[in-house]
């Protein structure tokens, strides 16, 4: 009886293993442009359009996306790109266009939802317009935010950019952002239901005016200043352009700052 042969070892030259490995990454590569569909284009799009948004509140976002119409036959393509109509909301449900721009000639229109979801304050208790916000009147909570914080965020988020430096001034934001200190102190503008997100509008800002507030208008020129006195026509914030009626009558528009100061443009 033959022995058995011994099976010796076979090796694999480096040269030759480098060669499978760029192969494989190679496949890898193509399944990965292959597997590009429209929802998946429609969802990256979606979350671009939202990144500036989101980093602003600190959020996160769950986007889902119907496939197309199953009545449509879509010609294989190579290479597409997403796009937002005109109107298209960063919010609840919306559409996104995809496009084919290598390989074919067709364009579609995809539903999606948007869920965003980050930190806000929110009313433990019913409160009155001119109550004071005290311990245990607010929680913090993870909820859904609205087109408008999207918008007002998005906006922040531009201005930033404009600057040169990240934006993370909240103010203005449709609702107050949770990671920010509680407006402990601070006096309601407006009533505040129950469990209802605490906003922007309702809490009186440091500084603001209302209309008839005097104020101290203030002129600088170039080595003096002239100061008189008059009532705000309405109300402001702090940094923001409102009218002054002047102690003769005469009306003027110039910047609130701080202590009820209206600085005149030169």
């Amino acid at each position: 009886m033959n022995s058995p042969r011994s099976r010796v070892p076979r090796i694999v030259s480096t040269k030759r293993l480098r060669a499978r490995w760029a192969a494989w990454l190679l496949v890898a590569c193509s399944f990965d442009v292959l597997a590009a569909t429209p929802e998946s284009v429609a969802r990256e799009t979606l979350l671009e359009a939202l990144a500036p948004a989101l980093a602003v509140r600190g959020a996160t976002a769950v986007v889902t996306v119907s496939p197309p119409d199953a009545r449509r036959t879509l010609e294989p393509c190579n290479q597409m790109t997403g796009f937002l109509p005109p109107g298209a909301r960063l919010a609840g449900k919306t559409t996104v266009g995809v496009r084919c721009v290598d390989g074919a000639a067709w364009q579609t229109f995809l539903t999606a939802n948007v869920r965003v979801e980050a930190s806000i304050w929110q009313a433990t208790r019913a409160l009155r317009a001119g109550e004071t916000f005290a311990d245990g009147d607010l929680v913090q909570v993870v909820a859904t935010l609205t087109a408008p914080d999207l918008d007002a965020a998005a906006s922040l988020a531009r201005a930033g950019s404009a600057a040169g430096k990240p934006a993370t001034n909240v103010r203005g934001l449709a609702s107050l952002d949770g990671r920010q200190p509680a407006p402990i102190g601070r006096v309601a503008l407006r009533s505040v239901s129950l469990g209802r997100a605490l906003t922007a509008a309702d809490v009186r800002n440091e500084g603001r005016i209302n209309p008839g507030d005097a104020v101290r208008v203030v002129y600088i020129g170039d080595g003096f200043s002239i100061t008189s006195e008059g009532h705000s026509v309405g109300a402001a914030d702090p940094g923001s352009t409102v009218m002054i009626r002047l102690a003769g009558g005469a009306l003027v528009n110039g910047t609130l700052r701080a202590d009820h100061r209206v600085e005149l443009p030169r």
